[in-house]
């Protein structure tokens, strides 16, 4: 599981541990991630199949060896895999600097370096539930032209203005959504929808900093640039 998180079998993103949405038939991805038993997944009325696996420390009794889990989703039609959905996340806050270490591909810097600067970046910002706790962030990071969505997710400061510090050794869980580049919806959508209670904001609209500017200042793996706003409710 290490291996491919740092090799990603050896291809690019939208391509996921060598499986590539839109051309991956669901038996290679059967014999490829151990789906040996017959499983149908479930069924969408769309004609869709959907199927899911775990790895990590859900499958493990303590110590954990890994210190967070891996949970990969797919959605497969007509034998053919046409999205990856994958979540990755901390269940032991004692073991952050594993899962840097592990995800370090995926981190923000090495995305933005990797594939340029992002059709759009999403954030939501939430104050404390209570009086005590922390606040939070969810980070989005689009680049809708590949079929690459990325989910960055980490504990923030404040009450009436939240400062989120997207530094990757302190986030406690990373997404992803990959598909096809001409799947038929956007990948907002997909990601953050149905968005109903107006949480997400763009960027610009949250924190007044442009997509140029967050390019070029989180592509740098040494910035501690935090982003500040309102807390983005309706």
């Amino acid at each position: 599981m290490r291996e491919m998180l740092v090799t990603n079998g050896g291809c690019e993103l939208p391509c996921w541990w060598g499986i590539t949405p839109g051309e991956t038939t669901w038996q290679e991805v059967r014999e490829r991630l151990g789906f040996y038993y017959d499983d149908q997944g479930i069924s969408r009325p769309s004609g869709m199949h959907y199927h899911e696996t775990v790895y990590g420390d859900l499958l493990y009794p303590p110590p954990p060896p890994y210190g967070y889990y891996i949970h990969i989703g797919f959605i497969e039609q007509s034998g053919v895999v046409q999205s990856i959905q994958v979540r990755g996340a901390i269940v032991r806050q004692t073991t952050p600097e594993r899962f840097a270490q592990d995800w370090h591909r995926y981190s923000l810097d090495q995305v933005l370096t990797r594939y340029g600067q992002p059709s759009q970046v999403m954030l939501h910002l939430e104050p404390p539930i209570e009086a005590g706790s922390p606040a939070g962030y969810s980070l989005h990071v689009f680049y809708d032209q590949l079929g690459i969505a990325m989910s960055y997710l980490g504990l923030a400061n404040g009450e009436t203005m939240i400062q989120a510090c997207p530094v990757f050794e302190q986030m406690t869980g990373i997404g992803l959504w990959l598909q096809a580049c001409e799947e038929e919806f956007p990948l907002v959508e997909h990601v953050i929808a149905p968005d109903v209670m107006g949480y997400f904001r763009s960027l610009e609209e949250a924190t007044g900093m442009s997509l140029e500017t967050f390019y070029e200042i989180f592509r740098n793996p040494d910035s501690r640039v935090c982003l500040e706003g309102p807390p983005t409710f309706p």
